[in-house]
């Protein structure tokens, strides 16, 4: 029986091993033309942060400006927005997933561009660059009765 645990327990601890070491790769996003020195991680240890913290995000993302001919036109819904948080905590490739309007698209690329630097992700306790998604709830109430 003695045996029969250490053979079990050998097993397990190689698995995990090899999962640890081809763990990684399945962590990195695929982006074309990218630096093999600066890989881009879809999945991190640590998630980047906008400076100032979990406040001053939440500030940026409740309180953003409406754009004018969202208003006008009565356009609302939610804007995803996928970019990259660079190792230097500058934002790159900023793309939109979904969107119900190209007005309001635009306004969360002009908008997102206004926001400081952010604080790069982490794995294995290195800072790295990661994919970030943002979703911005462009909503015609919220937006009328948050304080001015």
């Amino acid at each position: 029986m003695n045996f029969l645990f250490k053979i079990t327990f050998i097993s397990v601890l190689f698995i995990c091993a090899s999962s640890l070491a081809f763990s990684q790769k399945n962590m990195l996003a695929d982006i074309p033309n990218r630096d093999p020195n600066d890989p881009v991680y879809s999945y991190v240890e640590k998630m980047p942060e906008l400076y100032g913290g979990k406040e001053t995000f939440k500030m940026y993302q409740d309180y953003y400006p409406y754009p004018t001919c969202g208003l006008e036109q009565k356009i609302q819904g939610k804007v995803v927005l996928q970019f990259i948080v660079e190792l230097n905590g500058t934002l790159s490739d900023i793309k939109v997933l979904s969107s119900p309007d190209e007005c309001l698209s635009t306004a969360a690329i002009g908008y997102l561009h206004t926001w400081p630097k952010w604080t790069p992700a982490k794995v294995r306790d290195k800072p790295v660059s990661s994919l970030f998604t943002l979703p911005i709830d462009y909503n015609l109430e919220s937006f009328n009765n948050r304080p001015k």
